[in-house]
């Protein structure tokens, strides 16, 4: 493909002139929905580069996110992307007032880094900034998104090269500090095209995420590709699933999603539920693949999700189990 991108910019400017009608459905907390084509996303994104040009950032800086919402999220990794600075995604700590993993893994991150700028929203900002051991540092750097998007747009991209660093994902610690998993815009967009070919995607799909975008699911398997693609996407807050798992069935009949994914965990809480699914209804015959990986899967699990959705029109031989860490 003669137009095939070479590093993120590029793919982000394909499928906005390709793709002008498709973007990205941000599902929130309350269940409301907002959607931005792809053209309106690069338009975000280049006022986020003015912003964080504006901060004194240089290409191949480090920007840690601490963004809860998905509408802040998204257009941060792409004004990144166009300035050449690396995102360092971490996930929202449940409190800053005390310790805790996630408040723990934000400072090394900060410490390892060499103390990047934090990017975050205007609702964490306070305490953020008055975190022990990195409040009492002239070096502690605060940004909020909200301030980014005030700039004008900056078309001046940074020309990034397809071996260039273009995301850092911090494993989970699990052996003691994280470690920064390293992602070039050539190894993120060779994955995309990897699969797509493998597994026949195309700019028709209609994907859906429900996981955190600090995960290499979300950001790279479903938010980087369907940008590759040029497809539609539908990204919804976690805990909206979490809280009552059977939405998740109701947004792929909602949407006509043809591609999910989730962990071993997730099938096993609709399982839970199998008196809920006797008693509704949902068209799930769109649904042609479902990505079942990010932590052990259990055939048992598995075999049963598709057995009690059936009547409802899953396909049989959606599922597909996956294993590859963000190292691989």
């Amino acid at each position: 493909d003669s137009d095939a991108a070479a590093t993120l910019p590029h793919a982000l400017e394909r499928a906005a002139r390709v793709s002008p009608a498709r973007g990205v459905v941000y599902i929130q907390h309350d269940g409301s929905e907002t959607f931005q084509s792809y053209p309106a996303l690069l338009e975000e994104a280049q006022r986020i580069l003015a912003g964080l040009r504006d901060l004194g950032l240089k290409p191949r800086d480090k920007v840690l996110f601490q963004l809860e919402r998905i509408q802040d999220f998204i257009p941060a990794f792409w004004g990144c992307q166009l300035g050449g600075f690396v995102p360092v995604p971490i996930s929202i700590a449940p409190t800053y007032s005390g310790a805790n993993s996630a408040v723990g893994k934000l400072q090394n991150a900060w410490q390892m880094l060499d103390r990047p700028v934090i990017l975050t929203g205007k609702a964490l900002a306070k305490a953020i900034r008055s975190l022990p051991d990195m409040a009492d540092s002239a070096d502690l750097r605060v940004a909020t998104i909200d301030e980014l998007r005030r700039c004008a747009a900056d078309r001046a991209w940074h020309e990034s090269r397809p071996d260039d660093l273009a995301i850092l994902l911090l494993t989970s610690g699990s052996t003691g500090l994280p470690k920064a998993v390293m992602q070039s815009h050539g190894g993120l967009l060779s994955e995309s095209a990897g699969t797509s070919r493998m597994n026949r995607f195309s700019a028709a799909e209609v994907s859906l995420n429900w996981m955190p975008l600090d995960h290499v699911g979300g950001i790279v398997m479903f938010h980087v590709r369907d940008v590759f693609l040029g497809c539609q996407q539908i990204h919804a807050v976690t805990e909206l699933i979490l809280q009552e798992p059977l939405r998740w069935l109701a947004l792929i009949a909602r949407f006509r999603a043809t591609l999910t994914w989730a962990p071993n965990f997730a099938f096993a809480l609709v399982n839970a539920r199998e008196e809920a699914i006797r008693e509704r209804h949902w068209d799930l015959s769109s649904m042609r693949f479902i990505l079942n990986g990010g932590e052990a899967i259990v055939a048992r699990t598995a075999r049963r999700f598709l057995q009690m959705l059936r009547p409802h029109g899953l396909p049989g031989t959606c599922m597909h189990p996956a294993w590859g860490m963000s190292e691989t």
